[in-house]
């Protein structure tokens, strides 16, 4: 059994290109390259990783518009290889890339727009527990549940 995906959370390492191009039927096609800067471990043996990442069609035209350099995204698809042959015939062996078949965004609009104004730098206050929220469940009443 084979399978091939692959999910990463990171920051956006520079603005998205999208590149336009005629497809077969006359329609025009989009796809839009970026790298994705992966933090791994901590402290001292932090590291970060580059992951270059493709994406196509709608989804190239999206990101190309909402997405940019800095933005703290999570992207998951599939690896694709990135090999190919120079004319020639020397074979050139490139890492794989992620084809991005889902991403969405992993911070606030409210995060977003203080980390752009520069923020204080400073941490907030930290909110006040309020409980856990959830309803209490009255006694007794564990026949009427339909998942008990």
């Amino acid at each position: 059994m084979d399978y091939n995906h692959v999910q990463f959370a990171g920051r956006i390492g520079k603005d998205p290109e999208t590149k336009v191009f005629d497809k077969k039927d006359g329609s025009k096609g989009y796809c839009t390259t970026f790298s994705l800067a992966v933090n791994n471990g901590y402290g001292k043996n932090k590291e970060t990783i580059w992951v270059s990442c493709r994406c196509f069609e709608q989804m190239a035209a999206s990101f190309s518009k909402y997405a940019g350099k800095g933005k703290n995204i999570f992207v998951e698809g599939r690896a694709i290889s990135q090999d190919y042959v120079r004319q020639d015939g020397t074979k050139i062996y490139k890492p794989f890339a992620v084809l991005v078949e889902r991403w969405f965004f992993c911070e606030s609009k409210k995060a977003e727009s203080s980390d752009a104004a520069g923020g204080s730098g400073e941490e907030s206050a930290p909110i006040a527990d309020e409980g856990d929220k959830f309803m209490g469940i009255p006694d007794g009443i564990d026949e009427e549940l339909p998942f008990a």
